[in-house]
């Protein structure tokens, strides 16, 4: 008998961890978010291209630099607040930006599936009535 592989050392979550990580919808859901951080960095510097100053400049850089989509995340309010040209073409890159941030972050700008359900005025009211009542027969 193989001591080595006693059962008391063996550790079956851990192992099958390590097997999940190189399933093939694992390396999908890798590749499909490197994608869409990808395709949002593209947007963002096609946003910062046409600006000249300095913050064009500053900006164009840390869009380079950014390495994941919490970096884009941050950057978005500089990058939005560069574009506010009345013009069509301003408005059309700030609708491909929020389109392209919402793709990224779905959360972001208050998507109707993910907002918590409130409870209704009658079950509010009858909850303080609940707290109140054991007040009362003191």
């Amino acid at each position: 008998m193989d001591t080595t592989t006693s059962p008391d050392s063996f550790q079956a979550s851990s192992a099958f961890e390590d097997l999940a990580c190189g399933l093939p919808a694992d390396r999908a859901a890798r590749l499909a978010a490197r994608a869409a951080f990808v395709e949002l960095k593209q947007l963002f510097l096609r946003a910062t291209e046409p600006l000249p100053d300095r913050k064009g400049q500053w900006l164009r850089e840390k869009v380079r630099l950014a390495q994941d989509p919490m970096d884009l995340w941050l950057l978005r309010g500089p990058v939005l607040a560069a574009q506010l040209g009345d013009g069509e073409a301003a408005r059309a890159m700030r609708a491909e930006l929020y389109h392209g941030i919402d793709r990224v972050f779905p959360q972001a700008f208050g998507s109707p599936r993910l907002q918590p359900r409130l409870p209704s005025m009658s079950l509010l009211w009858s909850r303080a009535q609940d707290l109140t009542e054991p007040a009362r027969a003191r």
